[in-house]
Order: structure tokens, then C-alpha cells, then sequence
């Protein structure tokens, strides 16, 4: 009997596996998540190297580059990517042009942002130098030929591009090892954040050439007013997502010192590294969550309240191992030059909480098709972080960028769900995920009262 029940599992998952969907897709998430953890393994351990080298203010320096480039590329990407993802699945005979149509408007997009960003530079307001911003500004000129690399997305065909794009972040990793073995300065760590883009998107250039060839990439207007139309709704959407994560960082700099911008950098890098967790387990869970949305409203909300308590225990978790491993953590890791960064560390930590829980309210949203509350409690979220960085920062610096960003993930991203009356389900879920409501559920066997 048993070995009947063995033999027919058996046959059931090899079935399964055998559909060439299922598989690519099985493979194609595995190979992500390889690349996923070499980068974020081997980035840690060459990036906190970099720090001490760099020291307090430069780091604060680097950061503020990054971040700044981070929101201009938001706007220079004007909403193409998830779009141009699905329409490539949908109208794979229009793919030349609809790849053509999207790089010639990033590319115009890239354009003006970069010589607005020259211009800035050249101001003497940018605290950066202008060999700096000139390599910031280079990525934005080559990145919009990276939209070459959603038609592999597309066709799930991420094994090529991972092999490309881990070859550039290894070659570039080991060129900043030479570069703090030779005692460079700042503005070659942005150039080889430049170099890394230009490689994988020359790479992905080459190998769509072979593939498809170039020749095919076609602009069409009609095409163009279409993405412009669908893709402001989501850059206003993805602004937001950018401004509350990345804009302490700018601000720091603006408002505050370079060694206050350094703290604050080397706590955000020890504190975002374990966003990881629930989106991994988010992901897990999400198909018996909607699953369950189709058949049984009460089971569909009881497993998003298992699924939000469970993430909010583990980032108590979090926040405790955290908490408590900060002050020689720090040091450790960074040097005793970072040993102020551990108090932003132990009040950042806090952000988790919401951010745990915010993969669960997305799963919600994405099921009811909540895309307009989204945006409005994203951009809510948004006001408030910067509302308060700019009363907070002056004051207290680092620590003042740590209370508001804590602030506005555990406080702002679940409450701002009760504002609404086709979120409010998911605000009642988060208030009761943080005493843990639902996280063991009573037996089906326990006699009813």
C-alpha cells in the first residue's frame, strides 16, 4: 500500500516536472537565486572592506552617489520594465519593436537627466567632484540598451544573462579590491560601478545579436504613446517606492555631516540585508494564499494572518539579534571609526518590522487589484519619511534619519491600509500580526463552546 502511494507521488512530480514550463520556470528562479546569493554574499564581504578603506565621510560620499543615481534612474526608466516584460509574453512578434520603441524613450529620458546632471555639477552644489557625477551620469547613457535584457525574461531564459552579469560584478568586485590595494580615489569606485553596467549590457547586447539580432529593434509612435500611457501610473508608483528608501541618504548629506552620512550608510547596508527573508517566504506562500482567495474568503484571510504574524515574529526576531550585537558588531565588521553607526543600526533595525509585513500587504493588494491605494499609501509613506527627515535630521543627524525611516516603514506602510475600505482587511491583519494573532491557530478537534 505504501509503496503504491510512493510509486504514484513519484509519478505525479515527475509529470509535473516533465511540463517544459514548469521546469524553465524551476530553473529559472534557482539560477536567480544562486546569482542572488553570490552578489549579496561576496558584495557584504568586498563592500565592508571598501568602507574601511574609504572611511566615515567618503563612504557617506559613495552612498550619496548611489542613492542619488538610484532616484534619477527611477524617472529615466519611466515605467518600461514590468510593461515591457509582459507585452513581450503576449506579442512576441512585436518584440523588435516593442525593444526599440522602449530604448530610444529611455535613452532621450537618459539623455536629458544627464545633462541636467552635468549642469548640476558643474553649480558647485553637487559635493561630489565632477569626474564623479560624470561617471554617475555615463551609467545613465548606457542603461537604456539594458532593456534588451527583458526579452530573455520574457522567454525565461535567465541562464545567459546571470552568467554575464555575475562575469561583470566579479571582474568589477576584483578591480575595487586593486583599487583599495593601490589606494585609489573615490571617484574610480564610481567608475567601476559605470564599468560593471557597460559590461553586462554589452554582453547582453551581443548575445540578443546572435539570438535575435539588433536590426530588429524598431521604434514605432504607436507603440511609444502606449508605454508613455501605461508607465507614468507606475514611475509615480516606483518614485515613491525609491523616495522612502533612498532619500535619507540624500538628504543626510544635504542637512547634515559626511562622517553622519558614512554612519548612516554602513547601518542601512546591516539592516536591508535581511529584507531577503520574507521575500523568499512571501513568495512561498503567495500561491496558496491566492489560491484560497478564489474559493474561501475566510481561509484566505486566516493564511495572510498566519503569513503576517509568522513574518512579524521573525523580525522581533530580527530586531532583538540586531539590537543586541550592534555595538560590537559595528566595530568588528567596519572598523571603530563606524562604532557611532551601531545606534542608527539598533534604531533602523526597527524599519524591518514593516518591511516583514509589507510583503504581505503587497500579496493582498496584488490580489484585490488595489493599484491605486498603492500608490496613495506609498506616496503617504513618501511625505511622511521626508517630512520627517527634514525635522529630525538637523537635529539629530544619522540617529534623526534612523527614527524616520523606523517610523515610516512600521508605522506608516500597515496603518496607511485603514484609510481606505477595500484595504482595511489588510490593516486589521497588521495590527493584529504585531501581537502575533493567528500564528497558531486552534485545532479543528477543540469542541466549539
Amino acid at each position: 500500500m505504501l509503496f503504491s502511494i510512493e510509486m504514484s507521488i513519484r509519478k505525479k512530480l515527475y509529470d509535473y516536472w516533465a511540463r517544459p514550463n514548469i521546469r524553465a520556470a524551476v530553473q529559472n528562479s534557482g539560477i536567480l537565486f544562486v546569482d542572488k546569493a553570490i552578489r549579496l554574499g561576496a558584495g557584504l564581504l568586498v563592500g565592508l572592506w571598501v568602507a574601511r578603506y574609504m572611511g566615515p565621510e567618503n563612504y557617506g560620499l559613495f552612498g550619496y552617489g548611489l542613492s542619488l543615481v538610484g532616484v534619477i534612474s527611477t524617472f529615466s526608466l519611466l515605467g518600461l520594465d514590468g510593461i515591457m516584460v509582459r507585452w513581450l509574453v503576449r506579442y512576441p512578434r512585436k518584440s523588435g519593436q516593442i525593444l526599440g520603441t522602449g530604448i530610444v524613450l529611455r535613452g532621450v529620458a537618459s539623455g536629458i537627466l544627464f545633462l541636467l546632471l552635468m549642469g548640476w555639477a558643474f553649480t558647485g552644489e553637487a559635493h561630489l567632484n565632477k569626474d564623479a557625477i560624470f561617471f554617475l551620469g555615463l551609467s545613465l547613457l548606457i542603461q537604456p540598451l539594458y532593456l534588451l535584457r527583458y526579452y530573455f525574461d520574457a522567454k525565461l531564459m535567465a541562464k545567459s544573462i546571470v552568467r554575464i552579469e555575475l562575469t561583470s560584478f566579479l571582474l568589477c568586485t576584483f578591480i575595487k579590491i586593486i583599487i583599495v590595494y593601490c589606494e585609489g580615489g573615490l571617484a574610480l569606485f564610481f567608475a567601476v560601478y559605470t564599468l560593471e553596467v557597460l559590461i553586462s549590457v554589452l554582453g547582453i547586447s551581443k548575445l540578443f545579436s546572435n539570438v535575435e539580432g539588433l536590426a530588429r529593434c524598431r521604434f514605432s509612435m504607436k507603440i511609444a504613446r502606449l508605454l508613455i500611457r501605461h508607465g507614468v501610473p507606475v514611475v509615480l508608483l516606483g518614485s515613491a517606492v525609491i523616495i522612502y528608501m533612498r532619500i535619507d541618504q540624500v538628504m543626510l548629506l544635504r542637512l547634515s555631516t559626511l562622517s553622519q552620512a558614512g554612519f548612516y550608510a554602513a547601518a542601512t547596508r546591516l539592516s536591508e540585508i535581511w529584507a531577503f527573508v520574507p521575500a523568499a517566504l512571501a513568495a512561498s506562500a503567495s500561491p496558496a494564499i491566492i489560491r484560497a482567495g478564489h474559493q474561501n474568503r475566510r481561509l484566505y484571510l486566516e493564511r495572510l494572518q498566519r503569513l503576517a504574524s509568522f513574518l512579524t515574529l521573525l523580525s522581533y526576531l530580527v530586531v532583538a539579534f540586531v539590537g543586541l550585537s550592534a555595538k560590537w558588531v559595528v566595530p568588528v565588521l567596519f572598523g571603530d571609526n563606524y562604532a557611532p553607526a551601531a545606534t542608527m543600526l539598533m534604531i533602523h533595525i526597527f524599519g524591518q518590522i514593516g518591511i516583514f509585513q509589507a510583503y504581505v500587504t503587497w500579496i493582498y493588494y496584488t490580489n484585490e487589484k488595489l493599484s491605486r491605494i498603492v500608490a496613495v499609501n506609498l506616496w503617504l509613506v513618501a511625505f511622511f519619511n521626508v517630512g520627517f527627515n527634514m525635522v529630525a535630521i538637523p537635529l539629530w543627524g544619522g540617529v534623526g534619519a534612523a527614527i524616520a525611516t523606523a517610523l515610516s516603514y512600521s508605522v506608516c506602510i500597515p496603518f496607511c491600509a485603514g484609510l481606505f475600505k477595500r484595504s482595511r482587511p489588510m490593516f486589521w491583519v497588521a495590527l493584529n500580526a504585531f501581537w502575533l494573532k493567528g500564528l497558531f491557530p486552534k485545532s479543528q478537534n477543540t469542541p466549539a463552546k
